[in-house]
């Protein structure tokens, strides 16, 4: 039968709305025919003549899913005292349900880390037995019957240098609005896994040029890391966020958007294994110098297998912007016409598209291709 219908005779605001309230639970589906026609008794020739767009939007809603807010963990506290932060291996944010059998009666400690006692999650510590393991290492399992969420994550690995494996199955950062230095000095990370992360409330993911540490900053066992779908249009600062990422062999942040960002110093430094980088998406319009941001400086510093770095039309710097040693120890840096790293050309002075003679640059063009915006 006829779910809804409408005239196009009687648009109001230029649109009519044929169908909404529709709700779907996770992995329903539905179909739907849209049929127009014209009354044969129509004689305007104004209607008879309209031509129409149809589009087809919809909002993921958490039904009523209850959520259990995550304490600060930028302290020296919990599983990051002393005692246990260098000694964590393995950290998994599951449901209550998941957690291995006897580990609520048989674990080294337990920590609190619910910010609501109606509203508990529970951190379980246990010996790690896996073979091969080192020895007095540890695995930790949070957990909770709710959605676990967070509003800060500012230092919340920052540190733990025998972390080797973090999941998220049970995690919510909608309404996380600061990552700083999340994972700075995760030096053992073999893989991280973000793909569900919503990063779009997120205004902090590194501190300015006052501070020494960044979100990735020495996580140099990593070789990949995908942020392809990191929403970044709230962050103004990203000084160090992957230096020293040595291992690294692929960065995607093709979904970076900078175009409030006012400072990248030392964003990529000591990324020694990356061999080309696209920055096609960069608009570095709002790169300036002052006494916080030192804007381009050091930004490619010892990236030493870099060969490519792609940009597009959006690479429009400031004048203003700092660029001391920009791309010091690049040496294998090539531009998209064959200009070829020079020590005396450090600077932003070569920050450019490669068009020898007149315009000679170490960058390579690539087109800009906005996100999908799906409708």
């Amino acid at each position: 039968g006829i779910i809804s219908q409408g005239d196009f005779r009687n648009i109001q605001n230029g649109k009519i709305d044929l169908l909404s309230g529709a709700e779907y639970a996770n992995n329903e589906s539905d179909k739907y025919y849209l049929y127009i026609w014209l009354d044969e008794s129509e004689t305007n020739t104004n209607t008879m003549n309209q031509s129409f767009d149809f589009s087809v939007g919809g909002n993921c809603v958490d039904n009523g899913l209850e959520k259990a807010l995550l304490k600060n963990l930028n302290t020296t506290d919990y599983f990051r005292e002393a005692d246990y932060k260098t000694k964590i291996t393995d950290i998994s944010f599951i449901y209550d349900e998941d957690l291995p059998s006897g580990i609520i009666t048989n674990n080294v400690k337990t920590y609190d880390l619910g910010a609501s006692a109606s509203k508990p999650i529970t951190g379980y510590l246990i010996e790690n037995t896996d073979q091969g393991a080192d020895p007095d290492t540890y695995k930790l399992y949070v957990s909770s019957k709710y959605k676990i969420y967070a509003q800060s994550l500012a230092n919340a690995f920052n540190g733990m240098t025998a972390l080797k494996n973090i999941s998220f199955d049970n995690f919510d950062t909608s309404l996380t609005t600061n990552m700083n230095s999340m994972f700075n000095g995760c030096s053992s990370l073999l893989a991280l896994d973000l793909r569900g992360f919503n990063t779009s409330k997120v205004t902090i993911m590194n501190a300015h040029d006052g501070g020494t540490t960044g979100m990735f900053k020495d996580c140099s066992s990593l070789t990949e890391l995908d942020l392809s779908y990191f929403d970044t249009s709230l962050i103004t600062q990203m000084p160090r966020m992957f230096y020293g990422c040595s291992n690294l062999t692929l960065l995607d942040i093709s979904s970076f958007d900078t175009s409030n960002v006012t400072n990248m110093s030392v964003m990529f430094n000591g990324c020694s294994s990356l061999t080309e980088l696209d920055l096609s998406n960069f608009d570095v319009s709002k790169m300036t110098a002052n006494t916080t941001n030192r804007s381009f400086y050091q930004m490619f510093h010892s990236c030493s297998k870099l060969q490519t770095i792609y940009v597009s039309d959006l690479w429009k710097p400031n004048s203003s912007a700092y660029s001391v040693n920009m791309f010091r120890n690049c040496s294998k840096l090539v531009g998209g016409a064959g200009t070829k790293y020079n020590s005396n050309y450090t600077d932003k002075t070569y920050a450019r598209i490669d068009n020898p003679p007149d315009s000679p640059g170490y960058f390579t063009y690539k087109a800009y291709i906005p996100p999908s915006s799906g409708s």
